[in-house]
């Protein structure tokens, strides 16, 4: 992260923690899980360990709230500190498989197979500000979020042959918090 480069770790977190917590709290609004924080990102769940029947929508609007979120902090941290913050996000739908790892105290899942690897692909061609989803992703959330579409993505397609979309916003509002 740019952001992060030329900074000493204690401005770096200051500049951090806030971006994580962003991120996170729209996880968590649209009850997803944050099974790992990784350095400058995080990787979230949706449908599992809770089992959601609308988890791609909902994987969608919290990936819109981050970047809504985070570009609010952004121009604060603009003005303080003359940095430029964007997050990337990759979002792709399919079967995983959950591992709880923790004790009666705490819990943690982790999630493992190539539905992660794909999502993980899609962040990594985004660009920054932008969420790009896979069609699996787009299929199951259709009607409910505008796309753009960028196409066979030669990266990805070379591999796995997939297509990818630019997700734009939300066709209809989100629901609120406490429904």
């Amino acid at each position: 992260m740019e952001l992060l480069a030329d900074r000493d770790p204690e401005e770096a977190r200051e500049l951090l923690d806030p971006v994580l917590e962003h991120m996170m709290e729209a996880v968590h609004r649209d009850e997803g899980t944050v099974n790992q924080v990784m350095g400058d990102g995080i990787m979230a769940l949706f449908g599992a360990p809770l089992a959601h029947e609308d988890h791609a929508v909902r994987a969608c609007y919290a990936a819109l709230r981050m970047q809504e979120s985070v570009k609010k902090y952004a121009e604060d941290v603009r003005r303080s500190h003359a940095a430029v913050v964007k997050i990337r996000v990759g979002l792709n739908s399919g079967e995983v498989v959950v591992r709880a790892i923790g004790s009666d105290l705490h819990m943690d899942y982790t999630a493992v197979g190539q539905t992660t690897h794909l999502a993980a692909r899609m962040e990594q061609i985004a660009d920054p500000g932008a969420i790009v989803i896979t069609p699996e992703t787009l299929a199951l959330a259709e009607g409910y979020v505008e796309v753009k579409s960028l196409g066979p993505v030669p990266a990805i397609a070379e591999k796995i042959g997939c297509a990818a979309e630019t997700l734009r916003s939300w066709v209809r509002q989100p629901r609120s918090a406490s429904a």
